[in-house]
C-alpha cells in the first residue's frame, strides 16, 4: 500500500478540539492498530518550542503551499500592548552570548504571536534588548532601546508611542 502523505508534506491535524498546521517529519508505515497508517507530524508551538505528534492516516488533512502572511499593524500593537511585548523582552533577562532574536508571526488561528525561529517569522529579526523590564513594565533608562526595537516590527512612531503607554515605563 503506497503512502498518501512524504516527509515535508504541510498537513493539518486535530489537536482537542481544533485544527492545527504542521509538517509530515517521518512515514512510520502500517505499524497502528490493525494495521492504520502513521505519521509522525511536527506542529509549532510559537513561541515555544515545536511539538510532535502521532497520527493516522485518516486524521490528516493535506494543505497547499502556505500563502504569503501579512500582519495587520493594529494587531501587532494589539498584542505587544497587552503582554506580548513584556513576554519577549523577558526572554532575555541573562544577556551574555547567543541572546535570542525575535519575529511576529500569525498563530493558528490568526492572532498575532511571537517565535524564535527565523524561518517561521514574518516581521522583526532583531536581537532583544538585554535588561530592559522592571516590575513588568519597561526600564526608563532602556526606553531608547526599546523603543529602536519596536521599530523593527514595521510600527510608526505614533504605533510605538501607543505600545509603550500601554505596558508603562518604570523609573
Amino acid at each position: 500500500m503506497s503512502s498518501t502523505f512524504r516527509v515535508g508534506d504541510r498537513v493539518r491535524i486535530p489537536l482537542g478540539r481544533r485544527q492545527v498546521a504542521g509538517v509530515v517529519t517521518e512515514d512510520r508505515g502500517g505499524i497502528g492498530f490493525r494495521g492504520r497508517h502513521l505519521y509522525q507530524v511536527l506542529v509549532p508551538m510559537d513561541p515555544f518550542d515545536p511539538t510532535t505528534y502521532e497520527v493516522s492516516e485518516d486524521e490528516i488533512e493535506a494543505l497547499a503551499q502556505e500563502p504569503e502572511v501579512t500582519l495587520d499593524k493594529a494587531k501587532i500593537r494589539e498584542y505587544l500592548s497587552h503582554g506580548g511585548l513584556i513576554s519577549i523582552l523577558r526572554s532575555n533577562l541573562q544577556g551574555g552570548r547567543n541572546q535570542p532574536r525575535v519575529w511576529l508571526r500569525p498563530d493558528n488561528v490568526g492572532n498575532v504571536t511571537h517565535t524564535f525561529d527565523r524561518g517561521r517569522g514574518i516581521v522583526g529579526g532583531e536581537t532583544v534588548p538585554f535588561g530592559v523590564v522592571h516590575d513588568d513594565r519597561v526600564f526608563t533608562p532602556k526606553q531608547d532601546e526599546v523603543l529602536s526595537f519596536l521599530r523593527s516590527f514595521g510600527l510608526s512612531d505614533d504605533d510605538i508611542q501607543d505600545v509603550l503607554s500601554s505596558v508603562g515605563v518604570a523609573p
